[in-house]
């Protein structure tokens, strides 16, 4: 049975110190079950002359709805950032997921010309929240 993550009534988080902690409450779940999990970062900007603002309420969240079995929670980051977590997730599925994600982002960028960046982290029982953020802005490259 699918849920929906009810992408329109999220909170817009602003502050970079409660992402930490909605992070390292995911990590103490990773720890406590011993498996490993991840951090999914998309970020759509907008052009100014594209008028796109609309599709950060219909597209984004429809292609991330239809991934969302494999996460756990969805949180909205400032305004057009959106940041997935899943507490348990085998590095080979992984690949799969976002290799999917990446597809229907590039095509959404194609089709509507706004920039799409995605950025990914595994989370292991002996990371640290601010070893993943860094990892997780380190791996961010524009899908479109």
């Amino acid at each position: 049975m699918s849920r929906d993550f009810n992408y329109l009534n999220k909170e817009i988080i602003k502050d970079k110190e409660v992402i930490k902690g909605l992070i390292n409450k995911e990590l103490c779940s990773v720890k406590n079950k011993g498996e490993r999990g991840a951090l999914v970062f998309i970020e759509v900007n907008y052009l100014k002359e594209s008028n796109q603002e609309d599709l950060n309420l219909e597209l984004i969240p429809n292609i991330i709805n239809k991934n969302q079995v494999f996460f756990n929670e969805l949180y909205r980051w400032h305004d057009d950032s959106y940041l997935l977590l899943t507490d348990r997730v085998y590095e080979g599925d992984l690949k799969v997921i976002v290799s999917k994600i990446k597809r229907e982002l590039q095509c959404l960028g194609e089709i509507t010309g706004i920039r799409i960046f995605l950025g990914v982290s595994l989370l292991t029982p002996n990371n640290r929240v601010e070893n993943i953020m860094d990892r997780l802005f380190n791996s961010i490259s524009i899908i479109y």
